[in-house]
């Protein structure tokens, strides 16, 4: 990945217009079109508070779901697959030191593919 950055300059102009970005050459009139993420990067070109602006997703090591958080979207996304078992699937995860608890996931998961 190239450390070089695209950078605001006198030589350019640039309007939003309905949500996306128009940028123009005053030195050779060369014209760019920015769709909606493009016009978002370029209004952070910048450098200036990305962070402050962009929250840090649920789960991220900087946001860290909880156990509730966890199994709220996991129950979400499991059960209709797994309907009871996802609660004993999810149970072997949290307390995954004890055990056996490797095996009989296995068991549970390989009952997915059938």
């Amino acid at each position: 990945m190239s450390s070089l950055y695209f950078a605001r300059t006198r030589d350019i102009a640039a309007r939003a217009l309905d949500g996306e970005m128009m940028i123009m050459s005053t030195l050779d009139s060369t014209l760019y079109n920015l769709n909606e993420l493009g016009t978002l990067i370029w209004q952070f070109a910048d450098g200036s508070g990305a962070e402050r602006h962009i929250p840090v997703g649920k789960g991220h090591p900087g946001n860290p779901m909880g156990w509730d958080d966890m199994w709220a979207k996991f129950d979400a996304l499991v059960r209709p697959r797994l309907g009871a078992r996802g609660d004993r699937l999810f149970a072997l995860v949290r307390d995954f030191g004890t055990g056996g608890a490797l095996g009989e996931i296995r068991g549970i998961v390989a009952g997915l593919a059938a």
